[in-house]
């Protein structure tokens, strides 16, 4: 059954996908004409600074693919000897790259010596995974900070934008370079069914951005977001169009969140592979971490000023 849904949902998503692409083109190709027409030239200067825009999005993607492939983790229900294998090999791994770094003074912040010197003498599978955790504890910090603050960038500029096209573009633009960074910070990337999976939820949001402009949110869910959103006097005062905006900022903040995370849990090491765990967890951490990014303290700062007026 998951075959057949997975063969049905990816031509259909692929389709969907071609479909706004020419969509997207000929709104990219009307604002050209828009602008050419009143800067001389701005025809082919609108067009050169798309093809920059482009080419800054792939080129996070041609080096996600630089990165050492990851090795296979063993599932949950995997054989000890499989476990046994896996940890041994990340050990060698992780001792080589880590004193790679620690050599060139890379990542210094968060490279803890003394693991390093302890995960060289470990010799049980146990005693390995207990340090292996230690050391990706470090790490989990720094890319929590990193997918928050990607979210964050995501929420202030599509809830100020308020325009379909010019949010696609953004979004696209910024989880991409989130997957990669992400995968750079625990030094592989995923398995190429994994890195499909990211990219089409990456491709799912900006679907999903660009259509939310085009939504009256208010109509939708009023009663719900009226009894939400009270505890900002801000938005009372301004009106139902910033209610709009501030939805569709947190709809676009949300999905980054996951799509940050479940990267996370695909290039991470010291525990068993599970596929649904690895989505639930994603999920889970998503919802737990959209109250944490400081969404009421920017809703003050992006309309104080309205509030003046």
């Amino acid at each position: 059954m998951k075959k057949i849904l997975f063969n049905s949902l990816i031509p259909f998503i692929i389709g969907l996908f071609i479909f706004w692409s020419i969509s997207f083109y000929n709104d990219l190709d009307n604002f050209s004409i828009k602008v050419g027409s009143k800067i001389p030239y701005g025809y082919y200067v609108i067009w050169s600074i798309y093809i920059i825009i482009f080419i800054s999005m792939i080129y996070p993607i041609i080096k996600l693919f630089l990165l050492q492939k990851s090795l296979k983790r063993p599932y949950i229900y995997s054989s000890p000897d499989e476990k046994r294998d896996f940890y041994y090999k990340y050990k060698k791994r992780i001792l080589k790259e880590y004193k790679k770094r620690l050599k060139k003074n890379y990542m210094q912040e968060y490279i803890n010596r003394n693991l390093i010197k302890s995960l060289e003498n470990a010799n049980s599978i146990n005693g390995i995974k207990t340090i292996l955790r230690e050391i990706e504890k470090t790490t989990d910090k720094k890319c929590d900070k990193l997918i928050k603050d990607y979210a964050k960038s995501i929420f202030v500029s599509t809830a100020i934008s308020q325009n379909g096209t010019l949010d696609a573009i953004f979004i696209l633009k910024l989880q991409v370079e989130l997957i990669w960074k992400i995968a750079h910070l625990y030094n592989q990337r995923p398995k190429l069914k994994e890195i499909l999976n990211i990219y089409i939820s990456v491709l799912a949001n900006v679907l999903a951005a660009s259509a939310f402009s085009d939504i009256t949110i208010t109509e939708l869910v009023d009663s719900f977001l009226k009894q939400f959103l009270s505890s900002f006097p801000i938005i009372s005062k301004i009106g139902g169009k910033i209610t709009d905006s501030i939805f569709d900022g947190t709809c676009n903040a949300l999905l980054s969140l996951r799509v940050g995370y479940l990267t996370k849990e695909y290039c991470k090491y010291s525990s068993e592979f599970d596929e649904k765990l690895s989505r639930k967890i994603s999920r889970e951490n998503a919802l737990k971490s959209i109250n944490e990014i400081g969404i009421k303290d920017n809703i003050s700062n992006i309309f104080k000023n309205n509030i003046k007026k």
